[in-house]
């Protein structure tokens, strides 16, 4: 009876120890579109200690049949899909990664 308490303290000690040692998942958004012309536009966002880390993501075939992907990756304080819990429509998408340019 004594060796059975002891063990369960043990194993109820070792699941503590493995939950304060195992690192917490970050967590990750991700929204992308097709467009018509056969284009890919995603961003994927992970959550990181301080901030999070945004991935832009192009790709596209050229009219000679060549591959094309363009990428950037840049830090911020806030969350850019924080608000995403619905899915974005692909106009949303398609401005965030391609702001309208001024005319002078």
């Amino acid at each position: 009876m004594i060796k059975l308490k002891i063990l369960k303290k043990i194993i109820i000690m070792s699941d503590y120890i493995n939950k304060l040692s195992s690192p917490k998942t970050p967590k990750r958004w991700r929204k992308s579109i097709s467009l018509p012309d056969g284009t890919e536009k995603s961003i994927c966002v992970k959550e990181i200690e301080n901030g999070y880390i945004i991935e832009f993501n192009k790709s596209w075939t050229t009219k000679d049949g060549e591959y094309k992907c363009e990428e950037k990756t840049l830090y911020s304080k806030e969350n850019p899909l924080k608000d995403s819990e619905p899915e974005l429509d692909s106009s949303a998408i398609e401005s965030f990664l391609n702001p309208p340019i001024e005319l002078m």
